[in-house]
């Protein structure tokens, strides 16, 4: 196994079991990924947690408890996604929440990035940002769900076939018609207005309809700082 992985994450959504098993809704799902992130850390496999943070965990004293339960089972990466308006999440205002998140989890960063003991945090708000990779949903990112079906990002229920059906290649010439660039902002959050009213329980949705809500939310931003300023003296040292 640790031959050909060389990273894992898991998704960790809470400290305590009933909540992960709540949010998860399955009676297992706590045990199964404190056993995988124990498996992985035995295997001398870099290991992350994944968590999106909700109202239940929007605070620092709450993430303080999350931090130091995770340090425990010995992760090396803690990866926090904020809220994206879909799923159950879905037509809610989270506005605030949203707010609330950005701000402290950067000064939880900057004290754990200070102190050894701690995993890494990534923010991924950051490093989406216009500043740093910007959303690369469709751009430089592609998900491959567990049944085969192809989305833009794993934060979108947006389809464009199966892997199986039309492969990798085929799939990233299809995207290339509605992401042009990186995107400023999450793709995820920019599209919650278009979800159809109907089926909503059919996700990803069917090609027909994710096309049609693509379509009309074109990605032509302008790619992010890396892809402007970065790549370029990268490309340029290695003669590219």
């Amino acid at each position: 196994m640790g031959k050909w992985v060389t990273r894992c994450l898991i998704s960790l959504d809470h400290f305590e079991k009933e909540q992960v098993n709540r949010k998860r809704r399955y009676h297992q799902a706590y045990d199964q990924a404190i056993r995988a992130v124990k498996l992985l850390h035995d295997s001398n496999i870099y290991t992350g947690v994944t968590l999106c943070v909700t109202d239940d965990i929007n605070s620092v004293d709450k993430f303080q408890q999350y931090l130091d339960f995770v340090c425990q089972l010995g992760i090396d990466e803690i990866r926090i996604v904020l809220p994206i308006p879909q799923g159950n999440l879905r037509g809610k205002d989270f506005r605030k929440l949203y707010i609330d998140v950005m701000r402290w989890t950067r000064d939880v960063k900057k004290k754990a990035d200070m102190d050894t003991s701690y995993p890494n945090i990534f923010l991924f708000s950051q490093f989406e940002s216009e500043e740093y990779m910007g959303c690369g949903a469709g751009y430089t990112y592609l998900t491959v769900n567990n049944d085969g079906a192809l989305t833009p990002c794993v934060c979108v229920p947006y389809s464009i076939g199966n892997v199986k059906e039309i492969g990798l290649k085929s799939a990233y010439k299809q995207l290339n018609d509605f992401f042009k660039t990186t995107g400023n902002t999450c793709y995820g959050r920019r599209t919650a207005q278009l979800l159809p009213e109907q089926g909503r329980e059919q996700v990803p949705y069917p090609k027909e309809v994710s096309q049609d809500i693509m379509s009309k939310c074109i990605v032509r931003d302008g790619n992010a700082g890396f892809f402007r300023n970065i790549l370029p003296e990268i490309q340029n040292v290695q003669g590219i």
